[in-house]
């Protein structure tokens, strides 16, 4: 009976912190959370944050960007992504993987507030993907 409740305790706990995919939809994480396409068995998770943006009310000579690093699993394969946009015109500019016919896409992040942070923990920003079929592929 114990163990009964504390299996409830740990599937509800971790439930919680996983986010729904649905094609074709703008879906946000933070590095906390993990996504989930649970028709196509696909997860994803941000492993690591890299911001090389230029600190508001500064001058740089460049502007940077936002890189995220995320973990895949998808048809029982691991793989690691490095996906990058620019620090201007995120909302134009977008970095996109393949995964089998289907393309994974990061806009960066709506509120554009994160800058220096190399690190996943306790990161309460949110950052923005979208899965789509690949262009000419047909629907499944």
């Amino acid at each position: 009976m114990i163990f009964t409740i504390l299996l409830f305790i740990l599937s509800v706990s971790t439930s919680s912190d996983v986010v729904p995919i649905t094609v074709g939809e703008i879906f946000s994480i933070s590095a906390s959370e993990k996504a989930e396409w649970r028709q196509g068995g696909m997860f994803v998770e941000i492993t690591r944050i890299m911001d090389s943006r230029c600190p508001e009310n500064t001058n740089c000579i460049w502007a940077g960007e936002l890189s995220v690093e995320v973990k895949v699993v998808f048809e029982e394969v691991e793989e690691l992504k490095i996906l990058t946009v620019p620090a201007v015109g995120k909302r134009n500019s977008k970095s996109t993987v393949s995964i089998g016919d289907l393309e994974l896409s990061f806009m960066g992040e709506p509120d554009n507030k994160l800058h220096k942070s190399s690190s996943t923990e306790d990161s309460p920003v949110r950052f923005e993907f979208v899965l789509e079929k690949e262009k000419g592929t047909g629907d499944k």
